[in-house]
């Protein structure tokens, strides 16, 4: 009877025959099955069926794809070794050999399993001989290169990188989709961005603080100038003139171009005797953190040429304006440092960056200026976008916003014309007067946009669906106390 238990017989080789007839000569044959130096993959020593044929052969063939085949390269003749070329395709040979003088191959699995030792340092001195000797070598490496060795090479920058990329302007927010301008409702934030934001396309006449000319009708100033216009045969024209601190500002007509005007600035300086007719260049706003208000028990006042002298040294650049301390004038006895605000002239951009000064003996920090101001609130509607002069609308109470009576007049259901009574903001429905900081559908400045933009469209809805949820709470809460 057969026992059950018996292992079956095969027709597989045991592996310490194999091994032993493979390494006949061995003292000790090993007692695993050795791969052949020559063999690829373990299915040519084991037989392998099925699914695990078809994963050798996909591993076969990506590490085929994986290490590309080198032609060897020409060796140089010794009758005329100048007169050979490198082969086209093959790889360029290298000045310096950094390999061992000697390489060990493998032989044939069918003969002994000695290891051959190839000198391999003659075969590569030939190399560098033909290679100095060839006129292709002057074309760079890339020129030499076999196409098997493209992936070796260094990988091109992509498009996105390098100086030209960094340079690139960024594309405007995607928030701003949900934005207007505030001197224009139907014009998008998002658009205006775009196009590199709102351009100040105004020709500025540099006057001294004195000048008589500051003090005329503003006709009589855009008359003076369209006369000096026309005599040198220039078809610009101004259409009005207004006041600003360093002069005046020339708006131009819609069919006038600004270059064409700024090419007889001459004549327009004649016409008003101006000391410089310009476009405006925005200066770089900055704050200085920690200076002193003492220089040896002496208070140093805004107004002080020491401050700007000390300012304009450390930074080693000219200021557009004189500082100006960001505390109250009755505040300077009391405080040791405070900030200063600071406008660099346009023409030293590198002056502006962040970093570390030493001024008045002590170190202070300069960083960028945030402009948190808001325009001005309409006193009629009590909305912004445009002043009280322009406003089109019927006055509203500013306690409630009804239009029924006015602020002096306030009277609602909620308080019965009595106090306390929970204020509703006219631009947010929030808890709150129209003219409050906290408000969040306030303008703001957008540097992108280069002008105060609104929120309009969804995100208008949902400040104003959190802002009345807020002020349904606080009359809950006041109605119960009640």
């Amino acid at each position: 009877m057969l026992n059950s238990r018996a292992p079956a017989a095969s027709a597989r080789p045991k592996p310490q025959g194999a091994a032993a007839v493979r390494f006949s000569n061995a003292s000790d044959p090993p007692s695993t099955p050795v791969r052949d130096l020559r063999v690829r993959t373990a299915s040519q020593v084991t037989p392998l069926t099925g699914n695990l044929q078809k994963r050798q052969r996909d591993t076969l063939l990506s590490e085929q794809q994986q290490s590309p085949t080198r032609t060897p390269a020409p060796r140089a003749s010794a009758e005329s070794p100048s007169h050979h070329l490198p082969v086209p395709g093959s790889a360029a040979p290298r000045t310096t050999v950094n390999t061992p003088t000697s390489l060990l191959l493998p032989t044939n699995s069918t003969a002994d399993a000695q290891p051959q030792q190839v000198n391999i340092e003659r075969q590569e001195s030939r190399q560098v001989a033909a290679a100095a000797t060839s006129p292709l070598r002057a074309q760079g490496t890339a020129s030499a290169r076999s196409p098997a060795d493209e992936h070796l090479a260094h990988p091109k920058p992509n498009s996105g990188s390098g100086p030209a990329a960094k340079s690139r302007k960024k594309p405007p927010s995607k928030r701003l989709h949900d934005y207007r301008l505030l001197s224009s409702p139907s014009t998008s934030a998002f658009d205006v961005a775009a196009r590199g934001g709102l351009k100040d396309n105004r020709v500025f006449v540099i006057l001294a603080e004195d000048h008589p000319t500051r003090v005329k009708p503003y006709w009589e100033i855009r008359n003076s100038v369209n006369d000096a216009l026309a005599d040198v045969g220039s078809v610009g024209r101004v259409a009005t003139v207004d006041p600003v601190k360093t002069g005046l500002a020339l708006t131009l007509t819609r069919t006038s171009k600004t270059q064409e005007v700024l090419q007889h600035a001459e004549a327009i300086k004649l016409a008003l005797t101006a000391e410089k007719v310009t476009l405006r260049k925005p200066a770089i706003i900055m704050v200085l953190a920690d200076i002193p208000v003492r220089v040896n028990d002496i208070v140093v006042e805004d107004d002080d040429p020491f401050l700007q002298e000390e300012i304009e040294l450390a930074l080693d650049a000219r200021l557009a304006c004189p500082p100006r301390r960001l505390c109250k004038p009755e505040d300077l006895t009391t405080r040791k440092t405070t900030a200063v605000w600071i406008a660099i002239d346009p023409d030293s951009p590198t002056a502006a960056r962040p970093r570390r000064l030493r001024i008045m003996q002590r170190w202070c920090h300069l960083r960028p200026f945030i402009d948190r101001s808001t325009p001005p609130l309409c006193s009629i509607c009590w909305s912004y976008g445009h002043s009280h002069d322009a406003c089109s609308h019927s006055p509203r109470c500013r306690q409630c916003g009804s239009h029924s009576h006015d602020t002096e007049e306030h009277t609602c259901d909620l308080c019965g014309g009595k106090d306390p009574c929970v204020p509703l903001c006219t631009n947010c429905t929030g808890p709150h007067s129209p003219d409050d900081s906290a408000c969040k559908a306030k303008p703001t400045f957008d540097a992108a946009v280069n002008g105060f933009v609104i929120p309009v469209g969804q995100r208008l809805h949902r400040i104003k669906q959190a802002a009345s949820r807020d002020r349904r709470e606080i009359v809950k809460n006041l109605s119960q106390v009640s």
